[in-house]
């Protein structure tokens, strides 16, 4: 498959922006790795508390996006 993106906008006025951009395909990665090795303690974590899984479980819903799949 192949997409092609344009960018209306100040490269240097709008770094940010565009830095983010840029990077998105490598957030995407990193969001799906943090909620696949949260996933991962929960699931098969020796000693997990009560407490440390309902942090776990609040954080992969503050992560979740939808359409990532995870």
């Amino acid at each position: 498959m192949k997409i092609k993106m344009t960018y209306d906008g100040e490269v240097y006025d709008d770094s940010d922006e565009f830095k983010m951009l840029v990077h998105a395909p490598d957030m995407y990665l990193a969001l799906c790795d943090g909620i696949q090795e949260i996933r991962s303690r929960i699931k098969h974590g020796d000693n997990v508390s009560d407490e440390e899984e309902r942090f776990l479980e609040s954080l992969r819903e503050t992560l979740y996006v939808e359409g990532v799949g995870l």
